[in-house]
């Protein structure tokens, strides 16, 4: 699910976020990243880059830290510190604290 990011779920993601670029290297995806926002720089108003693997032990590290959430399967994938944690480098702090609180923390709708 994409959460409404994209519009509605049944249309998904743009096809650009679904395949790998032609020069992608398994083994360095925090290149297939710095590549993504560097091509798109000017129409970011932020990004962060959410994986397993450890993007912060090749030499771009300079260039990601800040902008990186790390998962880990054992330890049940993207939980509420993830979450938290990203919409926190996204400059989302208010968000991310309502999130952490749990959906009773979130202000009601307004009325009809």
């Amino acid at each position: 699910a994409n959460f409404g990011v994209f519009g509605d779920d049944a249309n998904g993601p743009p096809a650009e976020l679904e395949r790998t670029p032609f020069n992608a290297d398994a083994s360095r995806r925090d290149l297939e990243v710095l590549q993504w926002v560097r091509q798109r720089r000017a129409e970011l108003a932020g990004w962060v880059a959410i994986d397993s693997a450890d993007l912060l032990r090749f030499p771009s590290a300079a260039h990601i830290e800040g902008h990186f959430v790390r998962t880990s399967a054992e330890n049940g994938g993207m939980g509420v510190a993830e979450v938290k944690a990203a919409l926190e480098m996204l400059g989302c702090a208010e968000a991310a604290q309502q999130f952490a609180a749990g959906p009773s923390a979130a202000p009601a709708p307004p009325a009809p």
